[in-house]
C-alpha cells in the first residue's frame, strides 16, 4: 500500500468527524488529510535503471518503505466548564452540545537501509505523531428573567478552539565514509494559532411595537441571536523530499513523504429565533392587556387607572380593572405562583419612584387576597421604578412624552408557568 494511502487510512475518523462541519465557501465538508505529491511517498522510486541490487549489482527491486502505526491516543479530556454558563437565580441555562475534534494520527515512516555495490545507504526513520484529540465546548445560551410583559435578554457564550501544532522533522545526512552525499533536511514545527469568537446578546426589550412585521397589531419583538461561524486557520507541514544518493554503484530510491495538514474546524452556527408576542386587549374600557411571554402571562393595567397621582391606595373605580384580570387569572391552574410588579415614569427621584412602584404592588397584592380570593403564599410582589420603560418618556428632541410615561405607569400581575 503507498505512503499516502496509508496516511490517509489513518485519518479516516477524522474525515468522519469533519463531515459534520460545512466549509461555507465550498459546501463541503472540511477535511484533514494527507496531501500526496506526484510521484511521492513509496510509490516515488528511483527509476529501474538506477536501482541496483548490491549483491548482484543488477538493477532490482527498491527497497522496502514501511509506514507503521503509531500509538493510539487517548480520549479527550473534556474542557472546564464555562464560568459565565453557571445557573443562577436570574437565569435559565441550557448547554449547547458540544464538538470533539478528532485526533490526527500519522504513522512512523522508515525508508531501508540500501545497497549500492559496496556502499551502504542508512536507512532514514521519519518519526510519526499524534495530535490529540480535542472537544470544543460550545458553551450555552443564557435566558435572563425579566418583568411581567417584558422579553429578557438572552445570551450565547462566546468558545474557544485551542492551539495545534503539526511537529517538525529533522533527517540526518547521509554520510559514507566520512564524505556527506546528501545535506540533512530539518522541517520545522507549524503552530496554528486558536480561534475564539466573543459572546452574542440581546437586551431585554419591553417596548411595544406595531409594524409590518407585527401584521399591524401591537408586540414585543425580540430579534434573531446568532454566533456567526468562525475558524481556526489551516496549516501544513511542508513536503519533505531528497534526490536519489548516486554512486558508482547506481542510485538510490528518492526520499519522498507527503505534506501533512491539519483540518479546519468551522464552529456550529448557533440561532435563537426571532419572538414576537403579541399583545392582546384584556378590557378596552379599563385599559388592561395580555401579553403572552415564556413561562408567564401578564396582565397589564394602568397606573393612572388604578391610583391617583403619587398614591399607592386603590381608587374605588379601579375594581372593575382588576376584576376583568382576576377572571382571567382564575383560568390559570389554582396553585400557580402570582408575580405582583409596579412600575413608574422617569419624572421625580429613583429612590422615590422605586418605593412608591413596591408600594403599589403591595397594595394590588393585597386586593388579590382580601377581594380577589388568592392565597397570600401564591403572591410576590417587586417594585422596578422608572428602570424597564415600555415606551420612551421623552422624545428624540428631548421634549416631554406624556403619552409614553402614562404608558409607563403601570401595575403587573403575572401568572407564572413552568413552560419557561
Amino acid at each position: 500500500m503507498g505512503l499516502a494511502r496509508v496516511l490517509v487510512v489513518a485519518l479516516a475518523a477524522l474525515v468522519v468527524a469533519a463531515c459534520a462541519s460545512e466549509d461555507p465557501e465550498s459546501g463541503g465538508p472540511t477535511v484533514a488529510t494527507m496531501i500526496p505529491r506526484p510521484g511521492s511517498g513509496s510509490e516515488s522510486t528511483a527509476k529501474p535503471e538506477e536501482a541496483t541490487d548490491g549483491a548482484s549489482g543488477t538493477t532490482g527491486v527498491p527497497p522496502s518503505v514501511v509506514a507503521s502505526p503509531t500509538t493510539a491516543p487517548a480520549a479527550a479530556e473534556p474542557p472546564p466548564p464555562d464560568p459565565s454558563c453557571a445557573p443562577g437565580p436570574d437565569r435559565i441555562v441550557t448547554e449547547l452540545a458540544d464538538d470533539t475534534v478528532e485526533a490526527v494520527v500519522v504513522p512512523d515512516y522508515t525508508l531501508a537501509e540500501q545497497r549500492l555495490g559496496d556502499v551502504t545507504i542508512p536507512a532514514v526513520r521519519v518519526p510519526g505523531f499524534t495530535i490529540p484529540a480535542h472537544i470544543v465546548d460550545n458553551g450555552c445560551l443564557i435566558s435572563y428573567n425579566a418583568p411581567g410583559g417584558c422579553l429578557g435578554a438572552v445570551e450565547i457564550s462566546s468558545v474557544s478552539i485551542p492551539d495545534v501544532t503539526i511537529p517538525g522533522v529533522e533527517i540526518d545526512p547521509v554520510v559514507v565514509d566520512g564524505v556527506e552525499l546528501a545535506a540533512g533536511i530539518e522541517i520545522q514545527p507549524v503552530t496554528l494559532a486558536g480561534a475564539s469568537t466573543p459572546a452574542v446578546r440581546r437586551e431585554q426589550t419591553c417596548a411595544i411595537e406595531t409594524s409590518d412585521r407585527t401584521g399591524g397589531v401591537p408586540a414585543l419583538v425580540r430579534d434573531e441571536l446568532i454566533r456567526p461561524e468562525f475558524r481556526r486557520e489551516g496549516g501544513m507541514r511542508s513536503f519533505i523530499g531528497r534526490d536519489p544518493v548516486c554512486v558508482p554503484a547506481g542510485c538510490s530510491v528518492r526520499l519522498s513523504i507527503d505534506l501533512v495538514t491539519v483540518p479546519v474546524r468551522i464552529s456550529s452556527r448557533v440561532v435563537a429565533p426571532e419572538l414576537v408576542s403579541v399583545v392582546t386587549t384584556l378590557d378596552a374600557e379599563q385599559g388592561t392587556a395580555v401579553v403572552e411571554t415564556p413561562g408567564r402571562t401578564s396582565y397589564t393595567a394602568s397606573a393612572d387607572v388604578l391610583f391617583d397621582p403619587g398614591e399607592a391606595s386603590l381608587r374605588p373605580d379601579a375594581i372593575p380593572s382588576l376584576q376583568s384580570i382576576i377572571a382571567a387569572i382564575r383560568s390559570a391552574p389554582p396553585d400557580a405562583a402570582l408575580l405582583v410588579e409596579g412600575h413608574t415614569d422617569s419624572l421625580g427621584e429613583t429612590a422615590y419612584n422605586d418605593a412608591l412602584a413596591r408600594a403599589r404592588a403591595e397594595g394590588v397584592a393585597e386586593w388579590l387576597v382580601a377581594e380577589g380570593g388568592i392565597a397570600l403564599e401564591r403572591i410576590t410582589t417587586l417594585g422596578f421604578g422608572e428602570t424597564t420603560p415600555v415606551a420612551p418618556n421623552t422624545l428624540d428632541d428631548g421634549t416631554d412624552n406624556p403619552e409614553g410615561r402614562a404608558l409607563n405607569r403601570r401595575v403587573v400581575i403575572s401568572v407564572l408557568t413552568d413552560d419557561g
